[in-house]
């Protein structure tokens, strides 16, 4: 799958022991015990949307076998993830970790907020994505979540 401002990847599936690792830690932002609002100020503007960095296993893991210079974060979202532009992030990765359900969509606008595309990424997969453009996130199923493995350069 390719479009605009997703697209797919062929990039190494993590190990069942690091998709492992990521639930522990998207489970800690759910029931609350890590805030998962990573201490940033524009996460703040996103209620359903949170994420914390990955523990130093996932880290080393993404290090070792994507590239050295991402780093790596558990994102969860829980509803829907209203129209936003990354803040500081200039290049990002997503893994689906868990999609939050069979309608989910990401929807991409432009500069005017006007709509652009949507696409409905699959589970087990690798996407890269242009955070610099608005883009939402939409249907997640009520009593679920999408878990992301997001990797991501900042300047």
């Amino acid at each position: 799958m390719y479009t605009t401002n997703l697209k797919q990847i062929n990039l190494p599936q993590p190990p069942h022991s690091i998709i492992e690792q990521v639930l522990v830690t998207a489970n800690q932002i759910i029931d609350g015990t890590i805030d998962g609002k990573d201490q940033k100020q524009w996460l703040a503007q996103l209620p359903t949307s949170q994420m914390t960095p990955a523990n130093d296993i996932v880290q080393e893991w993404g290090k070792k076998n994507i590239g050295p210079n991402f780093f790596w974060m558990v994102h969860v979202i829980h509803g829907s993830c209203p129209m936003h532009k990354d803040a500081v992030t200039i290049g990002k990765l997503n893994y689906i970790v868990a999609t939050g359900g069979d309608n989910v969509l990401t929807g991409f606008y432009d500069d005017d907020k006007q709509f652009i595309e949507s696409v409905r990424c699959e589970l087990n997969t690798w996407y890269q994505i242009n955070a610099q453009v608005y883009h939402d996130v939409a249907n997640v199923d009520p009593g679920t979540k999408r878990i992301i493995l997001a990797a991501r350069t900042i300047p």
